[in-house]
């Protein structure tokens, strides 16, 4: 019987260790400010994991695999994975993390923030993933109740500012790669620019360089 866990904890660890590598589009945490700057440019609530997909605990694992799965689809993800040597502590998130450990400090640790100004909207651990089945639609219904009004009120503002003019500059995307194009649309993972020669194109969001990106929210 011995013999049967032990195998099965070895071909199971690798298969949890598979599920809990960050999904396509995530950023990791030293890529902080671009995937900042994405979130600004969507209009996602920042989620900020913090896991370590090398550790030996099925429950790490299972949390985190969890986390990816029910919140890939409709936030920005930053991992800050402690077997990822290139993964750095954050520090402008450190206000908004305590607010998490209050609440459970298990490993997964999930904050959620409002991306402008970093303010805390929730947040979640394995602790409560374990014992609330409900966890993530509870983190969506908090997250909807902070950013709605949030886009409502950019809308408006929007809507009574005068009609922006686009001219030329200068689109970087992240392997530094540059040229001069026009905005015409930015859509919800893309925008549309007109280049000098008066082409038009779609460029993918995640792409496009952090400096890039804050250009799209900027007045």
């Amino acid at each position: 019987m011995k013999n049967a866990i032990l195998l099965f904890l070895a071909l199971a660890l690798p298969l949890l260790a598979d599920n809990s590598k960050p999904p396509r589009g995530s950023f990791l945490s030293s890529q902080f400010d671009e995937a900042r700057a994405a979130a600004e440019a969507q209009g996602k609530a920042l989620v900020y994991i913090e896991t370590d997909s090398k550790s030996s605990c099925p429950k790490v694992h299972w949390g985190t695999s969890e986390a990816y799965s029910a919140l890939k689809r409709d936030y920005i993800l930053v991992v800050e994975d402690d077997a990822f040597a290139e993964c750095t502590d954050v520090a402008c998130m450190n206000a908004a993390i305590t607010k998490t450990a209050k609440i459970g400090n298990f490993t997964p640790r999930i904050t959620v923030v409002e991306p402008a100004k970093l303010e805390f909207i929730t947040g979640v651990d394995y602790g409560v993933m374990s014992n609330n089945k409900r966890w993530d639609k509870e983190l969506d219904e908090k997250v909807a109740a902070v950013m709605k009004p949030l886009a409502a009120a950019n809308a408006a503002q929007t809507a009574a500012a005068p009609p922006k003019v686009e001219t030329p500059r200068d689109w970087t995307n992240i392997e530094g790669k540059t040229i001069r194009a026009t905005l015409v649309e930015k859509k919800d993972k893309s925008v549309m620019l007109k280049l000098e020669s008066g082409k038009t194109v779609e460029y993918p969001l995640d792409k496009l360089s952090a400096e890039s990106k804050a250009m799209l929210v900027q007045p």
